[in-house]
């Protein structure tokens, strides 16, 4: 069984920072981090089982009309179900029920799957930066515009959740 939870308290920082340094390549300091989520708390969704956090994602507002999503990520024995798309597209949603249209992500050059679930959703490559990451290894700018909500009754994290 899976619990979708919104991010609503300071006592889930710790388990959400370490959830993504185990999940990402790179995370943010801690300073960057917790300002992150301060900025983001309506734009933070997690995945539990009974015991423990296996995906989530943030985003933030960073204009008028523009978001990006700033971490996504699920445990390794969870991959390839479905959830980082179904979590995706929960962000978006949520964006788009906020007046933002244009959302950005970052992702790493040889993050392949991340590249390919983000463009299967609709996002485009628009920009390159050499030596973007800690490691100066470069990334991917993609965009998408939003027209509408993404209709998730079909998606089965979505039945899951809500029965």
């Amino acid at each position: 069984m899976f619990y979708l939870k919104k991010y609503d308290s300071y006592n889930q920082t710790k388990e959400l920072r370490l959830f993504f340094k185990k999940t990402l390549t790179e995370t943010y300091n801690y300073f960057l981090f917790i300002e992150l989520l301060y900025k983001s708390k309506d734009y933070i969704f997690m995945v539990t089982d009974k015991t423990q956090l296996i995906a989530a994602v943030t985003g933030m507002e960073e204009h008028r009309n523009t978001g990006t999503i700033a971490m996504l990520g699920v445990l390794k024995e969870y991959r390839k179900h479905g959830l980082a798309k179904f979590l995706v597209k929960l962000i978006l949603n949520s964006f788009y029920n906020k007046g933002i249209t244009t959302v950005y992500v970052d992702t790493n050059e040889s993050n392949i799957p991340a590249l390919k679930l983000y463009k299967s959703i609709g996002f485009v490559i628009i920009n390159y930066f050499e030596r973007y990451y800690t490691d100066c290894s470069p990334a991917f700018r993609l965009k998408i515009e939003l027209k509408e909500e993404f209709d998730m009754k079909n998606d089965i994290y979505f039945y899951l959740l809500n029965n």
